[in-house]
């Protein structure tokens, strides 16, 4: 069993302190609801406090760097690991056609808005053009995602099933 020494310590307080500069004080007080006070005192080099590890797990899902995790799996002689490409690929696909949908609903939403008075103004015909090309946009990043899938035989939403 491994002690809990000052060295630990200290590779959790530098862990913490990185990931709040990842995400600056202002923001890490919104996300956990916490004293701005109170987060400086996780980040002040001369103050031990530690952060909870629900404030933890906020914090490391909003940057997706598990930096304190990682010192504390280090502690139990263990390793953090990365998605695998099978489960990462599914995100993007996923990612992909979220992304898609939310941008041809912004369009659909903003073309019934502009239209409600009966008239498109050029400058709202403007604005639907610019919000038509991220729809193309994210078309495009979408058929590629799908192309890669393609050209791979597919891609099994199963972990061990065949593709």
């Amino acid at each position: 069993m491994a002690e809990f020494t000052e060295r630990w310590h200290t590779r959790l307080r530098n862990a913490q302190r990185d990931l709040l500069d990842d995400i600056g004080i202002e923001r890490a007080t919104e996300l956990t609801s916490m004293s701005k006070s109170q987060v400086g005192r996780w980040r002040s080099p001369t103050d031990r406090d530690l952060m909870p590890l629900p404030v933890v797990l906020v914090l490391e899902a909003y940057t997706a760097r598990p930096l304190v995790s990682q010192v504390m799996a280090d502690f139990h002689g263990r390793r953090l690991t990365a998605p695998d490409e099978r489960e990462a690929k599914i995100a993007c696909l996923t990612t992909q056609v979220a992304d898609l949908v939310g941008q041809v609903s912004t369009l659909m939403a903003r073309t019934a808005q502009a239209g409600s008075d009966g008239f498109y103004s050029v400058a709202e015909v403007n604005e639907l053009m610019k919000l038509n090309s991220q729809v193309r946009r994210a078309g495009d990043v979408l058929d590629d995602v799908l192309a890669t899938v393609k050209t791979e035989g597919g891609l099994s939403l199963v972990k061990g099933g065949a593709a």
